[in-house]
Parts: structure tokens; C-alpha cells; sequence
């Protein structure tokens, strides 16, 4: 009998398979809805307020998924965006929109409930407050809830999780969570969110592109998940069923993490080298992350052997000198193009690591006729 997590990888690539992926491909066959105040929402989506209690003070707990808890109203906000479809029945969801990411003021106030019918997609950006899953997603009368089924992706900057709820005679049950690794789903996410927030028909439509290729991409990574999980029972079938000694378990959990550090690292370089010719800091790398400014800094030092600034200064200067050699630029354009608004900073930084000034480089390169620079190496 199949361990329960391998079960829940097979279930939730029948779900995407057979009840997500074929329906947004056909033309009004689903909605897609961005979390937002004053959502606009189809004539069949109900949209409607209730009067909030004042929030109470709770302790505050650091964590990398969660930013706040409101338990009196069965409610959180998380750092990373979360989309959520019901597959079967309907569902109400309750929103919150704070005005700080994650936090509501102690004041009366008001909450959004929208109810969903089937092949209705919610993107919950970070920061909105939304119901915790420890009841039944249903505001109304009469009671019992209506049978439902719900299937949830939380995008990390790795990869995401996906698991699926259901209400069935007013019990709630939620699956335990599966990881399918993928950098670009982080990437398509954000593209979609943006699309929403964009007025025009062609925006709904870019948006319903992007969902398409990330319920393709969640299929295809649960059932690459899926091959291996087999594989890997055929082998743990003709081995010894003798546990892992303590040291192996540890290398397990190294390598099982080192992946995803080394995922955050290369995803800070991208933004590092498709930013150049733009200011930003550390906190705006870990912000499109959603990761701590800290905690990417003390990865990125330990994964490249440099600061991320360093690392940035020498991308910086590499496209200066490509671009020295390889075009008729003024030096002026060129330090703009780099990053660089000021000229002498540009000359001087230039100077401590190439040995001479720009101007300089470029007539040398001309004489000696050097082969040119490619930054991407």
C-alpha cells in the first residue's frame, strides 16, 4: 500500500490533470479573480461585507511563510502569493486587506466575502488575510455546507505547494502539502498578478495565458514527482527495510535543502544581471524573493564567496567593458547603461579594476585588437 504522501503526489496530478488543465484552455470555462479591495468581480460571484471585530494583540512569531494571524477570525497572511480553485460545490472566502502588508489596525472594520462557484480561480496576493482552513469555507444559511472541493498552490521562490481541501457534511479535511520544484512558476506568478491588476480585456487574457502554462508546469513537475516516488519504491522494495543511520538522514536533509538555497541564489543573480543599468538594493532583491535581506545575504556570501553589492559591481563593470569594446558609445551613455549616474564614480571604479581609465581600455583594446567581452560568462 502506497505511503500517504506518494498517494496524495498521484490524487493531486489527477486533480490538475483531469479537473484544472484541460478547462481554462476553453473559452469561458473558468474566472480568474485577483484578491484586491473593491473586487470586481462576474454577475454569478457574489461579492459581499461584514463588520470585523478589532483585532486583538497577539505575540509576534518570526516565520518565512507567515506574516500575522488573526485566530479570533480563523484568519492569516503569508509572504508569498497563493491561488486557490474550487474544483466541486462552492466555497466563501473571507478577505481582509490591510493597509501594511499583513497587519490590520486594532479599529472596527470591514472584511470581504466572496463566494466561488466551480472553475473559479482567486490569486491572493501576499500580504491579504484569508481563511486559515481550519473551517469550512462557508458564510451562509442554511447549514449544513454544501460538499466542496478546493485545490490550493502557494508560490515560493523555488517552487510550490500544492495540496487539496474538502467539506463533506460539514467536516473539513485538508491534505498535507506536496513541493514541486520550478524557478519559473515564482516568475510566471508575479507576471499574472500584474496582468490583473491591468484594466483591459487583453490583460484578462494575458492573465489567462500565464494560468494555463502554470497549471501545465505544476502537472508536468507532479508527474516527474510521481516517476520518482515509483522508482523509488521498486528500490526500497529490494533493499533491506532497515531504517537510515542518523548520519545518512542528515545528508538527506543537506541535500533535500541545498537545492533550494542554491535556486535562491541563482534567481538573486538573474535579477542582479537583468537589472544593471537600474539602482536597487539587497531589500529590493529580497523582496522580489520574498525572502529576509539578511538571510539572502548570508546565502549568496556563502554560495558565490562575495557580497552580492561586489557581486553586482563586477557584473556592472563586465558590461561597461563589453560595451567599451564592442560599440561606439560616449563613456557618459555607457556609465548610465552600467548602472552608474555619476561619471567620476564610474571612471574610478573602472580604473581600481581594470588597471586604467575607460577611455584608456577603449584605445588600447583598439590597438592591440582584442577579442571582445561576453558578460554572460
Amino acid at each position: 500500500m502506497p505511503a500517504p504522501e506518494e498517494h496524495s503526489v498521484s490524487e493531486l496530478y489527477q486533480i490538475v490533470s483531469d479537473k484544472l488543465s484541460p478547462q481554462p484552455c476553453a473559452s469561458g470555462s473558468s474566472r480568474l479573480l485577483l484578491a484586491q479591495p473593491g473586487l470586481k468581480a462576474p454577475a454569478d460571484v457574489a461579492v459581499r461585507y461584514r463588520h470585523a471585530p478589532p483585532l486583538k494583540s497577539e505575540p509576534h512569531h518570526q516565520s518565512r511563510i507567515f506574516l500575522s494571524r488573526w485566530k479570533q477570525e480563523s484568519m492569516h497572511a503569508v509572504r508569498y502569493p497563493y491561488l486557490c480553485c474550487v474544483l466541486e460545490g462552492e466555497a466563501d472566502m473571507r478577505l481582509a486587506f490591510p493597509a501594511k502588508r499583513g497587519q490590520i489596525a486594532q479599529e472596527d472594520h470591514n472584511y470581504q466575502i466572496i463566494s466561488l462557484h466551480p472553475q473559479t480561480f482567486l490569486m491572493i496576493p501576499p500580504g491579504v488575510l484569508y481563511p486559515d482552513g481550519t473551517q469550512v469555507h462557508w458564510e451562509r444559511q442554511p447549514k449544513p455546507v454544501a460538499d466542496s472541493q478546493l485545490f490550493w498552490i502557494l508560490f515560493l521562490p523555488t517552487g510550490v505547494f500544492c495540496h487539496s481541501c474538502t467539506t463533506h457534511e460539514t467536516k473539513h479535511t485538508c491534505q498535507d502539502d506536496i513541493f514541486v520544484p520550478d524557478l519559473q512558476l515564482p516568475v510566471l506568478v508575479e507576471m499574472m498578478i500584474d496582468e490583473l491588476r491591468t484594466p483591459g480585456s487583453e490583460a484578462i487574457q494575458a492573465a489567462q495565458n500565464l494560468l494555463n502554462l502554470i497549471l501545465l508546469r505544476v502537472r508536468r513537475g507532479l508527474s516527474q514527482l510521481n516517476r520518482i516516488q515509483t522508482r523509488q519504491r521498486k528500490t526500497q522494495a529490494r533493499r533491506s527495510s532497515a531504517p537510515l543511520s542518523s548520519a545518512m538522514e542528515a545528508t538527506d536533509r543537506c541535500n533535500t535543502l541545498m537545492p533550494a538555497n542554491s535556486a535562491l541564489v541563482e534567481r538573486a543573480c538573474n535579477y542582479i544581471r537583468s537589472h544593471l543599468n537600474q539602482p536597487f538594493t539587497i531589500k529590493d532583491i529580497a523582496e522580489c524573493l520574498y525572502v529576509s535581506p539578511s538571510h539572502l545575504a548570508r546565502l549568496f556570501q556563502q554560495e558565490m564567496g562575495t557580497s552580492m553589492m561586489r557581486y553586482t559591481r563586477q557584473r556592472r563593470l563586465d558590461s561597461a567593458q563589453s560595451m567599451l569594446a564592442n560599440t561606439e558609445l560616449a563613456v557618459q551613455e555607457i556609465a548610465r547603461l552600467s548602472g552608474y549616474d555619476h561619471v567620476p564614480q564610474f571612471n574610478r571604479l573602472f580604473k581600481q579594476s581594470h588597471g586604467m581609465t575607460p577611455t584608456d581600455f577603449r584605445s588600447r583594446h583598439r590597438q592591440e585588437g582584442k577579442i571582445s567581452v561576453n558578460v554572460n560568462e
